[in-house]
């Protein structure tokens, strides 16, 4: 009797396993093939995701069925494919530069030099009404 129920059990995890549909693959620049460290595949249907690591391989587990998969990498043109997934499939992918630059940006600033110009140290300015507000001690304000 208790082998009947291991059997049975084992058969329950093999067919729950079996369902498990993996996604895989690797990321590469299309011009030098190296490994894009980051990049984003996104299911938008499963609202999953998952980023390559620093080999540029991905992994996901997905439900089984027609899917269309964004890869996308910053300073890349996004790529989106159709995928039919049955078990395990391995996609491997390879991203173009984006062309599409930004125009030149400049950024001023003006430093603030208060406190090389002059030799005043630790001065606090207090007006009389916060000198009134300050609790006294023995009949007077302590400032």
């Amino acid at each position: 009797m208790k082998n009947k129920f291991t059997v049975l059990y084992l058969l329950i995890n093999l067919l729950t396993f079996s369902q498990e549909n993996i996604l895989s693959g690797y990321i590469k620049d299309g011009k030098t093939g190296e490994a894009l460290i980051g990049a984003s595949v996104f299911i938008e249907s499963e609202n999953k995701g998952t980023s390559t690591n620093v080999y540029g391989f991905y992994s996901i587990k997905l439900s089984s069925g027609n899917c269309d998969v964004k890869f996308s990498y910053i300073g890349y043109k996004d790529i989106v494919k159709t995928i039919q997934l049955e078990n395990h499939k391995r996609v491997n992918i390879e991203l173009i530069e984006s062309e599409d630059l930004l125009d030149e940006m400049i950024v001023y600033a003006e430093q603030s030099d208060e406190n090389t110009t002059g030799t005043q140290m630790g001065k606090v300015d207090l007006s009389m009404d916060k000198i009134k507000t300050i609790p006294a001690f023995m009949g007077e304000v302590d400032i």
